[in-house]
Order: structure tokens, then C-alpha cells, then sequence
């Protein structure tokens, strides 16, 4: 993708609200990428090959049952309650940069 395509698109992105963003990664187009991501995170965490298998083949009927807008309401909630209940042994496993959300 050339510089001006990449702009367009850029700005094309920028200019959907919230809720037309949600509803574009509600078609599944971004859900191996997620999982990419996951596979990525739970590596760099030193998840075992089960754990990361298990959690995989939980996001097909996570993506199902949930909208992009739940996604985001668990993590939210995941931030501001249920992390201070965790305690990270070894790594900070739990450190994640609340200024990105």
C-alpha cells in the first residue's frame, strides 16, 4: 500500500464512531488476528502449549456469544477490579498500560 492509499485509509478509520467500529470488528474479519495477538501474549507470558490450545479454542464461542463492545467492558472490568485480586509471580504478568484504552 502506497503513502496516499495509507492515508486514505487512515482517515477513513478516523472518521467512524465507536459504534460503526465495533459493528466492522463484529464481522470476523479481525478474529484470526486477535487470536495471532493472543498466541503472541500468552507466549511472551510463558504460557505452556495446553494453555495456549485452550485458550484459542475458547475464542470461537467467546466471539459468538459476545459483541466488541463486551470485549471492552471485560477488559474495563478486568482493569479496575479483578487484576487487583491476581498477583503476578515471577514476571509483572499484570502490567498493562491503562493510558492505551
Amino acid at each position: 500500500m502506497n503513502k496516499k492509499a495509507y492515508a486514505a485509509l487512515v482517515k477513513e478509520v478516523f472518521s467512524k464512531s465507536k459504534q460503526e467500529l465495533h459493528e466492522i470488528f463484529n464481522l470476523g474479519v479481525y478474529n484470526d488476528i486477535t487470536k495471532g495477538y493472543c498466541v503472541l501474549a500468552l507466549k511472551e507470558a510463558n504460557a505452556d502449549s495446553r494453555t495456549i490450545e485452550m485458550a484459542l479454542n475458547s475464542f470461537d464461542g467467546v466471539f459468538d456469544k459476545n459483541s466488541a463492545s463486551d470485549a471492552l467492558k471485560a477488559l474495563s472490568s478486568f482493569n479496575n477490579s479483578d487484576k487487583k485480586s491476581v498477583t503476578a509471580k515471577g514476571n509483572d504478568l499484570m502490567h498493562i498500560s491503562e493510558d492505551r484504552f
